[in-house]
């Protein structure tokens, strides 16, 4: 596989990858255009990348890398459980807001299918064992909220309050992108209690799960 983290060309083609998605679209990105964007010969590109789909798995390889290491780091970077989990959630919101054309780029839009389905499938294998990662992560902060209250959730809730704080994660990104602008002025007065009041709720062990599956039941 062309991704490798020394390798700067290849790093210099995803960067350059990433612009031209930012400000003109990821249907505008083409290896022609891409090369001429770089100063090169489209194929000293596929040198690195044989075809768009492969440069779209690397793409998202290294995001899923980027936003797991981001999480990890606020995870680390607190030893307290509450804290931790707070850090987390800002962690991810910071991670979409800097990371916009790359953030788009991993969780809304299509995989690849690609020419070359073997190869495409060992990049697809590759994203899934570092994307998974992330709710790894973030299971493991609300188990060390859980156990600093004594709490005894199942895997179930656990698993399906992560789906729900993602949800609500990933809609506020999206938002905060332009992609509603119904509530883009809702997003910049709430979003600070919104994200505020989620890491309370965690950090006193009431997880989403928990209220949902009672509302549920009523």
């Amino acid at each position: 596989m062309a991704r490798n983290a020394n390798n700067t060309m290849a790093q210099k083609i995803i960067d350059h990858a990433l612009e031209i998605i930012d400000t003109e679209g990821f249907e505008a990105l083409t290896m022609r255009h891409l090369a001429s964007r770089m100063g090169t010969s489209a194929p000293n590109i596929y040198n690195y990348y044989a075809s768009k789909d492969e440069l779209f798995c690397a793409i998202r390889i290294q995001g899923f890398e980027s936003l797991a290491l981001k999480l990890h780091q606020a995870y680390q970077h607190n030893s307290e459980p509450s804290a931790r989990v707070r850090a987390m959630l800002n962690a991810y919101i910071e991670f979409g807001n800097e990371h916009r054309s790359c953030y788009q780029t991993i969780f809304n839009r299509p995989k690849p299918n690609g020419n070359n389905p073997k190869r495409i499938a060992d990049y697809m294998e590759l994203e899934k064992r570092i994307a998974r990662k992330i709710p790894q992560l973030i299971q493991r902060a609300l188990r060390d909220v859980n156990a600093d209250l004594c709490n005894s959730f199942s895997d179930g809730e656990i698993n399906l309050s992560i789906l729900h704080i993602w949800s609500l994660l990933h809609g506020t990104v999206c938002i905060s992108h332009g992609m509603n602008p119904i509530m883009e002025e809702s997003l910049s007065a709430g979003m600070p209690s919104l994200i505020d009041r989620l890491a309370t709720d965690l950090s006193q062990g009431r997880l989403p799960a928990c209220g949902a599956s009672a509302a549920y039941s009523n």
